[in-house]
């Protein structure tokens, strides 16, 4: 088993998919920002924080274009915004509320265009 998890591992690396971590800390030593590149372009989780350690906002990325769930929160850790992104372009429902939880805006997207 350990010979198998070995040879996973050393594949990974041969096939250049290893990915590249990236973060940013706050003065007060908090985690400000973390992001994750491949072949130099972001790739993965893209998370950052309030300098009082509250998730700020949370992207996911493929080959350097935003592709995935994304979500923004205030400081307070009241969600701020929630949608979809695909290769870059909203796609889907995009919601927006204000700081005291009620609705701000919601709208449905193709290809990143308003619907």
């Amino acid at each position: 088993m350990l010979s198998f998890a070995f040879l996973f591992f050393f594949s990974g690396l041969v096939s250049g998919e290893e990915l590249e971590v990236k973060k940013q800390y706050w003065g007060n030593g908090k985690l400000k920002s973390e992001k994750y590149f491949k072949d130099g372009r972001l790739e993965g989780l893209k998370t950052s924080w309030y300098k009082n350690g509250q998730t700020k906002s949370e992207y996911h990325y493929k080959a350097g274009k935003m592709d995935g769930l994304w979500t923004k929160w205030y400081a307070s850790g009241q969600k701020k915004s929630e949608g979809n992104y695909q290769e870059g372009k909203m796609e889907g429902l995009m919601t927006w509320w204000y700081e005291d939880g009620q609705k701000k805006w919601e709208g449905h997207f193709v290809n990143g265009k308003a619907q």
